[in-house]
C-alpha cells in the first residue's frame, strides 16, 4: 500500500507544472524599457489562474498574451528607466488539468537608459552604433566590410534588420538580436540586386522591403516584397509593372507603400498572399508615405500643392494630410496664420498625442533655408516650433517610447563641408542639445 500510495505521489509531483525559463533572464541588466515579461511552462496553463499568482513590482498596467505553454505580459507604459522589475509567481497556480504549481519563482531585472540607434560616419562605409542620452556609452553593433544602407528596429524580439553593401552594388538584408548579439543574414537579395527600407510586421512575422536591380550602375525600377520569416519564402506585393517603395506597416497589421505608377499611397492587407488587392488608395504626388497614427487609424503624410495665384518667390508648397483608413476620408491638417509653407517627416508620438514634423517658410522675412523641427498637436492645432536655426535642416525626427523626447538629425544647408548631427530635444524650445557629430538616421532603442 505504502509502495502505491509513494507512486502516486510521484506521479503526481512528475505530472505539476513547472517553469522551464524566464524573460528577461533573472540577474539581467540594460533590458530595453519595452520589454514583455515572459514565462515557459512545461505544461498547458490555466491563465486566470496564472494571471492571479503572479505579481509584478513596481504594479504596472498591460495586457496578457498566452502562446501555447508561454505566458507574456505586455506593460502598457515602457518600464521606468533604472528601475529593477521583480515578478513573484506564487506556488498554487493551476494547469489547464488543474494541477498546482508546487513552488514559487522569485527573479529580477534592470531596466536600462534609453539609447539612441545611429549610422556613423557619415563619409564613409557606415556601420550601426548605440549611444546613451548622457553620451558616456558607445556600442558599435555592425562590422559590415563595406557599411550598411539603412536599418530598422523589431520591438519584440528587439532586434535590427539592416541592409548590408555587397561588392556587386547589391545589398543583403541582416538580422541582429539585440538581446543575444546573434547576428545572421535572413534574405539574400539576387545578384546585382539591392534590398533596403526594411519594415517588419507588428506581430513580426512578415518583413517587408524594396528590391531593386543595379546593373552597370543605374538603379531599375523598385517593387516592394515581403518576406515570411517562418518559411523564408519571399513574394511580391505591388503589382507586375508597377513601380513601388517605401513599405510601413500599420500598428494592426495593414502595409502600405508608394505606388508611382498609380500616383498613390496604396493600403494592401499583405497576408492575402502574393499581390494583395488595394485596400484603400490616396491619391500622392510627392509620394512619401509618412507616419502612422498609434491606434492604426489614420495616415499622416505630406503632399506637395501647385496652385494657381501664388507670389512670385513661391510656385509650390506642401501641407501634410490624414488619411482616414477606415472611411477614405482626405483631411489637410495646415492652419491659417502660417503663410504658405513646406512641411514634411512628420512623425506620430507614441501615446498619440502629438505630430513631430519638419517646416519651412516659403514666403518674405519668414523665409529659411532649411526646415525647422516643429511640433502640433493630432489634429492639427497648435502647433508651434522647437527650433529656430534658419540655415540648418531638421529631418529623420524619432520619439521615444514615453513621448517626452525627440531625435533627430541636423546639418547646415549653407555648409556642406560640415557634418550631419544628432540631436535630442524635450517638447519645449530651447531644450535641444548635441549628441552625436557625423552620425545621421537616429533611431530610439528603449
Amino acid at each position: 500500500m505504502l509502495g502505491v500510495v509513494a507512486g502516486l505521489v510521484a506521479t503526481a509531483v512528475a505530472a505539476a507544472p513547472r517553469v522551464i525559463a524566464f524573460s528577461p533572464e533573472a540577474g539581467s541588466e540594460h533590458i530595453p524599457a519595452t520589454t514583455r515579461l515572459s514565462i515557459i511552462f512545461t505544461r498547458g496553463m490555466d491563465p486566470a489562474s496564472v494571471e492571479e499568482h503572479l505579481s509584478i513590482e513596481p504594479s504596472a498596467a498591460g495586457r496578457w498574451v498566452w502562446e501555447g505553454t508561454t505566458v507574456s505580459f505586455e506593460p502598457a507604459v515602457p518600464w521606468p528607466t533604472g528601475a529593477t522589475i521583480t515578478a513573484q509567481l506564487s506556488a498554487g497556480a493551476r494547469s489547464s488539468r488543474l494541477l498546482p504549481l508546487l513552488r514559487s519563482y522569485t527573479w529580477a531585472f534592470t531596466v536600462g537608459l534609453p539609447r539612441i540607434a545611429y549610422l556613423w560616419p557619415a563619409g564613409g562605409a557606415p556601420d550601426i552604433y548605440l549611444r546613451t542620452l548622457d553620451g558616456q556609452q558607445t556600442t558599435r553593433l555592425t562590422v559590415a566590410p563595406l557599411g550598411v544602407y539603412d536599418f530598422t528596429l523589431s520591438q519584440e524580439p528587439l532586434a535590427v534588420i539592416y541592409s548590408a553593401e555587397r561588392a556587386d552594388g547589391g545589398t543583403d538584408l541582416h538580422w541582429l538580436d539585440l538581446a543575444t548579439e546573434q547576428d545572421g543574414l535572413i534574405y539574400p537579395c539576387p545578384e546585382e540586386e539591392r534590398c533596403r527600407g526594411a519594415a517588419i510586421s507588428p506581430d513580426g512575422s512578415l518583413l517587408a522591403f524594396e528590391r531593386y536591380s543595379v546593373q552597370a550602375d543605374t538603379p531599375g525600377p523598385s517593387r516592394v516584397w515581403a518576406l515570411d520569416l517562418e518559411s523564408g519564402e519571399p513574394f511580391p506585393i505591388g503589382p507586375e509593372g508597377h513601380v513601388s517603395a517605401s513599405p510601413l506597416f500599420s500598428p494592426d497589421g495593414l502595409l502600405a507603400y508608394r505606388d508611382s505608377t498609380l500616383g498613390a499611397i496604396v493600403l494592401v492587407d499583405p497576408t492575402d498572399g502574393p499581390e494583395p488587392p488595394a485596400f484603400r488608395l490616396f491619391p500622392s504626388e510627392l509620394g512619401i508615405v509618412g507616419t502612422w497614427s498609434p491606434d492604426g487609424d489614420q495616415l499622416i503624410f505630406p503632399e506637395i500643392i501647385f496652385p494657381e495665384g501664388l507670389s512670385d518667390e513661391v510656385s509650390f508648397y506642401s501641407h501634410l494630410y490624414r488619411a482616414q483608413v477606415s472611411t477614405g476620408e482626405l483631411v489637410d491638417l495646415w492652419r491659417t496664420g502660417f503663410g504658405q509653407v513646406e512641411d514634411a517627416a512628420p512623425v506620430y508620438s507614441p501615446d498619440g498625442r502629438w505630430i513631430a514634423f519638419a517646416r519651412k517658410h516659403l514666403e518674405g522675412d519668414l523665409w529659411t533655408l532649411g526646415r525647422q523641427l516643429w511640433m502640433m498637436r493630432a489634429d492639427g492645432s497648435g502647433a508651434r516650433a522647437l527650433s529656430e536655426e534658419p540655415d540648418y535642416n531638421h529631418s529623420a525626427i524619432a520619439w521615444s517610447a514615453d513621448s517626452t523626447t525627440l531625435a533627430y538629425m541636423r546639418f547646415n544647408q549653407g555648409d556642406f563641408t560640415q557634418a550631419s548631427e544628432i540631436w535630442v530635444s524635450g517638447l519645449e524650445e530651447g531644450q535641444a542639445r548635441r549628441l552625436i557629430i557625423g552620425g545621421y538616421l537616429p533611431q530610439w532603442v528603449p
